[in-house]
């Protein structure tokens, strides 16, 4: 696989429920920030030409973070929900100069780039439009209305998680 896959890592969240003066992402664990450690993993990836990072538009941290001047970063003005942040960046790029688009949540330093890679040869091989990581729910599912509570069949339901990878014209079309 050719290295022509741009992730998008949005980082514009301002930590609202984590409930601290710094967002999530600027919090430490050992030496390093969750941003530079999640950074870091898809920079290190050869299959990974690019990197947006969306971020809030009074972000005063991100000049701190050790990928600061990496020339394969890109930053630009995040939105306010995820959803918006990454549309921004999708806005922001010559998109078919890509086969794949990765979105990862900034905060989930948990990836290694080998899962990077068989993300992107499954998505590749299986000629899909998308592939993601995913865990069975393990734990009963109720739906609650007025009238009644009902416990769902959990073998229909999965948790997804992060990175996602999509064939880039399926994911945005203009």
């Amino acid at each position: 696989m050719k290295n022509n896959i741009l992730a998008i890592i949005p980082a514009a969240g301002i930590g609202e429920r984590f409930s601290s003066e710094q967002p999530k992402q600027y919090f430490k664990v050992d030496d390093s920030t969750l941003i530079e450690k999640t950074i870091s993993i898809f920079s290190s990836c050869e299959l990974i030409s690019k990197i947006i990072i969306p971020i809030h538009k009074n972000d005063q941290f991100i000049k701190d973070q050790d990928f600061y001047n990496d020339p394969k970063i890109h930053l630009i003005e995040g939105g306010k929900t995820r959803a918006i942040s990454v549309l921004n960046a999708l806005k922001s790029e010559v998109l078919d100069n890509y086969d794949y688009v990765l979105t990862h949540d900034v905060a989930r330093p948990n990836i290694e780039a080998k899962d990077i890679k068989l993300l992107l040869d499954k998505i590749q091989n299986d000629k899909s439009d998308c592939s993601f990581f995913y865990t069975p729910v393990r734990e009963s599912i109720k739906k609650f209305s007025l009238k009644q509570d009902v416990t769902v069949n959990k073998d229909d339901y999965y948790l997804v998680q992060t990175p996602q990878a999509f064939n880039y014209k399926k994911l945005y079309l203009l």
